[in-house]
């Protein structure tokens, strides 16, 4: 293709030479020990934001007692934040639970999600956080608990998660109250979700 030597050459040696003063104060271990130690201070920050929103939320769910929603306690609040959620046109509600200063969510890069969803019973199906999987009884030892990669431009997640994701932003922590054909409409979602089920979705957008 004229770029590439013919016959091939094999090089034995090869020398960086350093040229100018910034070149040659430059530290290339030192510079990848600045980046490993960054990273792990940003794994440590995610994992402490993870754990004080699994207590947050386990506080929150005071319908719950030894792995059981109380429906009667819970009645009365999903009430109270149909009431004072925002919606839609399409039906779904949101409610805002923090008062983030990240940007606004970019739908085609990819986001870290942290959640717990539940029915409107405040039986809960699924969550990210071990926390409360646990107290909802749903705790898998052989999962792993961390927030979940979204892109939302891909798709792959029900309406609901498509709508108001990118209406939120980095930091944010939003219920949402999805209305079943947001959700997974007539049939449910195997024994799991019932057919025609609204669906309530502790959201949260790792910065």
């Amino acid at each position: 293709n004229g770029e590439s030597p013919n016959p091939a050459v094999l090089m034995e040696t090869v020398r960086i030479y350093k040229i100018g003063g910034e070149a040659k104060a430059f530290n290339g271990y030192d510079a990848f020990i600045g980046v490993q130690e960054a990273l792990q201070a940003e794994e440590m920050e995610m994992e402490e934001r993870r754990t004080a929103l699994a207590r947050e939320l386990s506080n929150t769910f005071n319908w719950y007692r030894d792995g059981s929603p109380n429906a009667s306690l819970f009645s009365a609040k999903i009430q109270e934040w149909k009431d004072e959620a925002t919606y839609t046109e399409s039906g779904l509600g949101i409610l805002r639970l923090n008062e983030p200063n990240g940007p606004q969510v970019n739908p085609n890069e990819m986001q870290q999600i942290d959640y717990v969803g539940y029915l409107d019973n405040g039986k809960i199906f699924d969550s990210s956080l071990e926390e409360v999987a646990q107290l909802g009884g749903v705790y898998n030892p052989g999962r792993q608990y961390a927030p979940l990669p979204v892109q939302v431009a891909r798709g792959g997640l029900i309406q609901g998660w498509l709508e108001a994701i990118p209406m939120m932003k980095k930091g944010e922590h939003a219920r949402l109250i999805i209305p079943s054909n947001l959700g997974y409409g007539p049939n449910g979602y195997g024994n799991v979700i019932p057919g025609g089920a609204t669906l309530i979705f502790d959201i949260y957008v790792h910065e």
